[in-house]
């Protein structure tokens, strides 16, 4: 298999998933499929680590990016205990804490159920079985995954588990994309935000948030940034989310700022 693309059309044709990851001292491949193809993933994987076609400049590049991205987020300030208060929560899922919290924040997707309704929610009781249930759930993406295959593999894992009966409906999708932090527009930004807040601004690789960057990063070959006005305890999405007025003034100076910028070439 001379391409990762031949790689994962084979996965796909058996309905698997094959997938990776990696950190500063670590790299793992796994894959995911029905027992039937145990021998052809298990191959696919040995094939993988023992004989790799890697292009020399394809890993050093990539590499790079990782030691940028990880550096970033360890650079950034522990904000943890913030948000826990500002939540009411006691502690994160997996007792996760310090710059770990940030990586999987940041780094991985998540599978996130919004809302759940079922039977009766009226005032007393009413000893009755729910005709129908309802859960409405978002997924946030990581670049290189694809709002569709995600639909499927929803799907698949259902019916694997018995839930046949279960009506998946799509709403709406968006796939990911992300800048590199070295890139000159982040440089650029990070000057602008210096000169205008007078403190070195915090470069966040990813934002768990969803947004149409994918066409302009991967179809027009363009940078996106962005920069907030949020702070700690902004709730965002909440029925109470709020930002500063102070903070609202000052991030409307950097926008200008940076137009400036772009206008001096």
């Amino acid at each position: 298999h001379p391409t990762a693309r031949h790689i994962a059309e084979v996965v796909d044709t058996i309905g698997g998933h094959i997938n990776g990851g990696t950190d500063r001292e670590l790299t793992v491949f796994y894959a995911k499929a029905a027992r039937s193809h145990f021998r052809l993933v298990l191959d696919l994987l040995l094939e993988m680590v023992s004989t790799p076609l890697f292009d020399p400049e394809e890993v050093e590049k990539e590499r790079q990016v990782i030691l940028e991205e990880l550096a970033a987020v360890e650079a950034m300030p522990a904000e943890e205990e913030e948000t826990l208060r500002a939540y009411g929560a006691r502690a994160f899922v997996c007792g996760l804490t310090g710059a770990e919290v940030r990586k999987r924040h940041i780094f991985e997707p998540t599978a996130t159920i919004d809302g759940l309704l079922a039977g009766y929610t009226g005032p007393g009781p009413k000893t009755v079985l729910p005709a129908q249930a309802l859960a409405k759930l978002d997924f946030r993406l990581v670049p290189d995954q694809d709002p569709a295959d995600i639909l499927a593999k929803l799907e698949r894992h259902l019916r694997e588990q018995g839930f046949d009966d279960v009506e998946v409906r799509y709403l709406s999708g968006e796939r990911p994309a992300r800048t590199p932090v070295s890139h000159p527009l982040v440089a650029m930004a990070r000057e602008v935000l210096r000169e205008v807040y007078g403190k070195e601004p915090v470069v966040v690789p990813s934002m768990a948030g969803t947004g149409p960057l994918y066409p302009f990063v991967r179809e027009l070959g363009l940078p996106v940034i962005d920069f907030g006005v949020g702070y700690p305890d902004s709730r965002i999405h909440a029925p109470d989310e709020n930002v500063r007025v102070e903070d609202f003034l000052r991030g409307a100076k950097a926008v200008a700022a940076l137009l400036g910028r772009f206008a001096q070439g």
